[in-house]
């Protein structure tokens, strides 16, 4: 766990992130859980989507600019490369969807959550890709604490 002790200017931008998240998930909810595609549609709309410049991330972004926040887009250096990296605090900003990081599911049963929906399609492909973003999400905030940076993440999800 990170020691926020170490790092209090962290707390300065606590109030901005917390707004923001609100942002996300009123954003979120606007999606619907029924898929009304064919699995070709599907596979092309899955692989056109990015890491990168996503509809949270703008969002965060651009109320932490508006707010005088400085940053840095996902650092190469860092472990995970951090979607946002505010270098003056030394925190690193991780904004995750629910679903890719098993948002709310716990690591041993891998039961669906409130949130967060593991497919029956395929379900041991899913649950060991899920399983293993969590486990690479710990360990990249255990090595971001051992160099004493604050990691925070923003979870975009559904609102139901």
């Amino acid at each position: 766990m990170v020691n926020y002790q170490k790092n209090p200017a962290f707390f300065k931008i606590l109030p901005a992130l917390l707004r923001i998240q609100d942002k996300i998930c009123n954003f979120a909810a606007n999606f619907i859980n029924m898929d009304h595609l064919t699995p070709q549609q599907r596979h092309k709309n899955m692989a056109a989507i990015h890491n990168k410049n996503t509809k949270p991330e703008m969002i965060v972004r651009k109320g932490l600019w508006k707010r005088g926040f400085r940053y840095r887009l996902n650092h190469k250096r860092l472990p995970g490369h951090p979607d946002l990296v505010l270098r003056k605090y030394r925190t690193c900003i991780f904004i995750n969807g629910c679903f890719w990081h098993g948002h709310l599911v716990d690591s041993k049963s891998m039961e669906s959550s409130v949130c967060c929906k593991i497919p029956t399609t395929n379900h041991e492909f899913w649950v060991a890709k899920i399983r293993r973003n969590k486990e690479r999400d710990k360990e990249e905030q255990r090595k971001l604490a051992e160099m004493e940076y604050s990691r925070d993440r923003l979870v975009s999800r559904r609102k139901k």
